[in-house]
């Protein structure tokens, strides 16, 4: 999601002509870069309020917490 929002931003920034950038709206890309936004902020809500709590532990502060699986 981080990457698509670079890769708008980056049409968007770019001053040179090419299929992209004549294709796309403006409109149309900020849009998206809006909609992206409210995902990624919804994602990392969800993320703040869902964790469980056995991978919450700060490795720094608790030394002995296990590194386990990665959550997607």
């Amino acid at each position: 999601m981080r990457a698509h929002v670079k890769v708008l931003e980056y049409i968007l920034n770019n001053g040179a002509v090419n299929k992209y950038t004549t294709l796309l709206e403006p409109e149309w890309i900020y849009g998206k870069l809006k909609y992206n936004a409210m995902e990624i902020e919804g994602r990392m809500n969800y993320l703040s309020t869902n964790l469980p709590v056995q991978v919450a532990n700060c490795w720094t502060c608790y030394p002995s917490s296990i590194m386990g699986t990665v959550l997607v």
